[in-house]
């Protein structure tokens, strides 16, 4: 959770800079404004108010960040079963703004496909270009480490359980349909600017010139409330576990998050000095990788989608296991899963620490390898050494934990 705070300013950040982009693109007056704020401040006048903003300054209140904060904090107020249409929106608005984007680089002079950055080709060659493509299929997979694990936080208010495997096919295709589309645009946008350029919000700082650029500007940025919406839902609800259940609920922990993670924490300190603590949130998956594989293969193989659901609400059931509530097997499992990687770990958070080629190949593939070994091991454990006392046993009644059962009681 303490990671989520971090993620849930850093994401803010973002968020306003999206929002400061759709200001500059519909009031290009709003890009002179003079920065009042120290260098050492890390943030500029149009992100935080400075004094010579006469109707906003005179409060002291920040702009672009404020108003992207104002629109966000609403939507957690309601429930997370309520907000279908929110998502929908947030679909329906990506999709124009990828499109929009693509139309304004294809009107652009010259052939999307001539550009320089299109046909430079790749720098690397051999073992090097594999280990490239590698660490770079891994970090896009560790991009939803977290939410690997928590995925059943959304999944369990579809209908029908069978709904998640459409994105075995969609997730894929999107991304791969989307990267080209990225490599495009950058491609143009370098070209035309004259800067190699790949964010997004940076080539729609240089829509200022008409008013189609400003509402592809509008669309591009309005489609970010969406990240940070579901940061914030995903991890609310791990507050209300904790033993002050009486007094943060689902609401109020969203809040909290909401007010420590965006203004506690300054995210515009965080991005501009700690680049060791944003090594340290990024490589944290190499924890989350080994439990995500024991959960698969604990469900899928060793207890073959069998659970006694109810068991798992017993402080004492079947699934204690022993007198500290541990299973071993898991526990040796995931600690196999992320202790090589640690040398990897380290050097990232600190370029100090020596490392050799082995290990920097094993942690740049450090998501497969947890997730692989761990979920293995556990198997392979699982089968020598068996927790019988946790199996479903055959004239055991299961209750239905179906994704539809679970909807109507909520």
């Amino acid at each position: 959770m303490l990671v989520g705070f971090f993620w849930y300013g850093i994401n803010t950040y973002t968020g306003a800079i999206c929002v400061h982009a759709v200001l500059v693109a519909i009031w290009p007056a709003f890009g002179e404004v003079r920065n009042g704020l120290p260098e050492s401040a890390n943030i500029t006048t149009q992100m935080m108010t400075g004094r010579d903003i006469a109707s906003l300054t005179a409060k002291g209140m920040p702009i672009a960040y404020v108003i992207y904060f104002l629109i966000v904090l609403p939507f957690h107020y309601i429930h997370p079963r309520k907000l279908r249409w929110f998502f929908s929106i947030k679909a329906l608005l990506c999709i124009p703004a990828m499109v929009g984007m693509l139309i304004w680089a294809c009107q652009e002079p010259g052939d999307v496909r001539k550009t320089s950055l299109y046909l430079r080709g790749s720098s690397l060659g051999g073992s090097a270009y594999s280990w490239a493509f590698l660490s770079g299929m891994n970090s896009m997979i560790g991009n939803y480490g977290t939410m690997a694990v928590n995925i059943n936080d959304f999944a369990r208010y579809a209908k029908r359980t069978r709904s998640v495997f459409v994105q075995l096919i969609i997730v894929p295709l999107s991304f791969a349909v989307i990267a080209y589309i990225g490599v495009l645009i950058a491609g143009v946008a370098s070209d035309a600017y004259g800067v190699e350029v790949w964010d997004p919000l940076d080539i729609m700082a240089y829509w200022t010139g008409s008013s189609g650029a400003r509402a592809g500007a509008a669309f591009s940025g309005g489609q970010h409330k969406r990240q940070l919406y579901l940061g914030c839902q995903r991890l609310e609800r791990d507050v209300p576990k904790e033993k002050s259940t009486d007094y943060i609920n689902l609401r109020r922990g969203s809040y909290i998050i909401a007010f420590v993670g965006a203004w506690a924490l300054t995210p515009w300190n965080i991005l501009a000095s700690a680049s060791a603590l944003l090594n340290f949130m990024d490589g944290y998956i190499i924890w989350l990788a080994p439990i995500t594989g024991i959960l698969l293969a604990d469900y899928w193989v060793v207890h073959n989608q069998r659970y006694a659901v109810s068991e798992m609400y017993k402080p004492v059931g079947k699934y204690h296991y022993n007198r500290i509530g541990t299973n071993w097997r898991a526990v040796v499992a995931w600690c196999v899963g992320w202790i090589p990687l640690m040398p990897g770990f380290c050097n990232a958070v600190s370029s100090s620490a020596a490392l050799d080629t082995g290990a920097e190949h094993l942690y740049n593939l450090s998501y497969l390898y947890g997730f692989v070994v761990s979920a293995g091991l556990y198997c392979v454990l699982s089968r020598i050494v068996p927790a019988r006392e946790a199996y479903v046993t055959d004239g055991e009644i299961v209750k239905s934990t179906s994704a539809k059962a679970e909807h109507e009681m909520a």
